[in-house]
């Protein structure tokens, strides 16, 4: 493994909001408001008003979402091509997330340590 492979890994989950934003996005356009409250909500974190708009320019720079308009000319917000693509590889990363902390050769089904008498 280089390093490169590492920063990688280190760069798709690097913030957790930006995944927050991505996951609540998949299924609907969002206002900012609303993304606020389900980011909040699929959390059970609090989240300032500053962490948020940050959370919005560094997506909306890295082409992750986009705005638009929507209903009484508020602007919503959809996943684009690029943060659907990203979703998937942190998808990747969660699905062998729980046997990250697992020592080699432990196959313990409760995660403990196999007991060697």
């Amino acid at each position: 493994m280089e390093y490169d492979d590492l920063a990688k890994i280190d760069n798709l989950a690097h913030n957790l909001w930006d995944a927050a934003a991505l996951f609540c996005l998949e299924h609907k356009s969002l206002r900012y408001t609303e993304l606020g409250r389900e980011m909040a909500a699929w959390s059970g974190r609090y989240l300032s008003e500053s962490e948020l708009t940050r959370t919005r320019h560094r997506l909306v720079r890295r082409k992750m979402i986009s705005p638009g308009p929507g209903a009484n000319g508020h602007n919503v917000y959809t996943i684009t091509q690029a943060g659907r693509a990203r979703l998937a590889q942190i998808r990747v990363i969660i699905q062998i997330a729980p046997r990250l902390d697992q020592p080699d050769g432990d196959t313990a089904d409760d995660g403990k340590p196999d007991d060697e008498g």
